[in-house]
């Protein structure tokens, strides 16, 4: 089976993007995997008179809100589709930890969404589409939005 790395995060967009990038993609749905992954980015105090009672209540405002409801909607069309699917939820710096699933899980390709951005953007505000092209070993299937 070729196992596919389906990163989500919020952006509903994108996770319509990667969808289609898949059902539409030149290949037999029963030879594929698809590993929908949603990465909780962990939470860094903003300032140093938070304190460590302030990161545990922002990761504890996080875990509250739960896997982002673009995750089920991905799993759900891509099995409708006839994709065997399942979902994985891990913590992290969101670029290290997708790398990690695609390392530890033996990933054949990755399938990301990206949003379009200036070079300027990109540099500012970082992309993890970029870094994840940029670092993976494996293919990557970039659906822009």
């Amino acid at each position: 089976m070729y196992q596919l790395l389906v990163p989500v995060d919020r952006n509903e967009g994108r996770a319509e993007a990667q969808v289609e990038a898949l059902v539409g993609a030149p290949y037999e749905v029963d030879e594929i995997v698809a590993r929908v992954l949603h990465v909780v980015e962990d939470v860094d105090t903003p300032f140093s008179g938070g304190g460590p009672d302030y990161a545990d209540a922002m990761e504890e405002e996080v875990a509250l809100d739960g896997v982002p409801g673009t995750v089920a909607t991905v799993a759900e069309q891509l099995r409708g589709a006839g994709i065997e699917t399942t979902v994985h939820e891990t913590r992290g710096v969101p670029t290290d930890a997708i790398l990690d699933v695609v390392e530890a899980r033996d990933v054949d390709a990755v399938a990301i969404g990206c949003r379009r951005r200036t070079p300027v953007g990109k540099v500012v505000f970082g992309s993890v589409a970029q870094e994840v092209i940029r670092r993976s070993e494996c293919p990557i299937l970039v659906a822009p939005r």
